[in-house]
């Protein structure tokens, strides 16, 4: 299976490529469509109708959020021309899809094209949500492809190349600097629940190979002697690895507190009047 993605501006203008035919001038000078009734709607995901109908739905939406200008994903999914799926086997795939990319609950319409000798699928999806937010769209390319060879496997479709070998030099660059982040994300995280004060963190971190760099403007971190990152990118500033670390230390007080006052654990009053009256003689 392989695959596309594009962010692109225009609902009117992506659903026309898709739903209409393409047109062709004959000897004649009159136009003609290639292949008549190409396109066949199969799904649509919290939207219904037409073309127009499903145009002003996706830009009621959009007008939520006024962030972004390309608030569309389309994306194209192709099959082997050995390989068969039925509708309902397309609906599902574009299900999964969703959910992989992000954005199953947003409004999308899925149409499969009849005009190649290989069946394909596109998908127009809506990248603002009902809650005025936008699906992400870093690294999409290397999740869409990740996908595609998780539906060969999963349906025994012909297998493409790997999705490492599809990769520029600077998606696999981006892609390094991605799982790194993710790394250190999981550092912090586990180290913040091991620690209770700032040099037992560093000390922590530095046995994973994680250098800090921290001054009055906040917190950085090292990975592999070559790749900084702030704490802010990686979802944990100096303020709330700060407060953090003071909660956990509070609570290990208020431990060591409840600790000492459960029986046995302190020494009773009367050992202890000894101790004076044997030291002041």
């Amino acid at each position: 299976m392989t695959s596309s993605i594009q962010n692109v501006a225009s609902f009117r203008r992506c659903l026309n490529y898709c739903l209409e035919d393409k047109l062709v001038i004959g000897q004649d000078g009159q136009k003609f469509p290639l292949y008549k009734d190409r396109a066949e709607i199969l799904f649509c995901n919290q939207c219904f109708g037409e073309k127009e109908d499903l145009i002003r739905q996706f830009n009621e939406v959009v007008a939520l959020n006024q962030n972004t200008i390309k608030p569309i994903f389309h994306i194209s999914l192709m099959l082997h021309e050995q390989d068969r799926f039925s509708k309902n086997q397309w609906i599902e795939v574009s299900k999964d899809c969703a959910r992989t990319m992000g954005f199953e609950q947003n409004q999308f319409v899925t149409i499969l094209h009849k005009d190649k000798p290989n069946l394909h699928i596109h998908i127009v999806a809506n990248r603002v949500g009902f809650n005025r937010r936008l699906v992400n769209g870093d690294f999409t390319g290397y999740r869409l492809r990740n996908f595609c060879n998780d539906m060969e496997i999963r349906y025994k479709l012909k297998p493409t190349l790997d999705v490492r070998q599809k990769l520029s030099n600077k998606e696999k660059q981006l892609l390094r600097k991605d799982i790194r982040l993710d790394r250190l994300k999981e550092a912090l995280q586990q180290t913040l629940k091991t620690t209770s004060d700032y040099p037992a963190f560093e000390a922590e971190l530095k046995k994973q190979e994680i250098k800090i760099y921290k001054n009055e403007k906040g917190i950085a971190f090292l990975l592999d002697q070559r790749v900084v990152f702030r704490g802010s990118e990686a979802g944990y500033p100096w303020k709330k690895i700060e407060a953090t670390l003071r909660q956990n230390e509070e609570l290990k007080q208020n431990q060591e507190l409840r600790r000492r006052q459960i029986p046995g654990h302190e020494e009773s009053e009367e050992p202890r009047l000894r101790h004076r009256i044997s030291h002041h003689f």
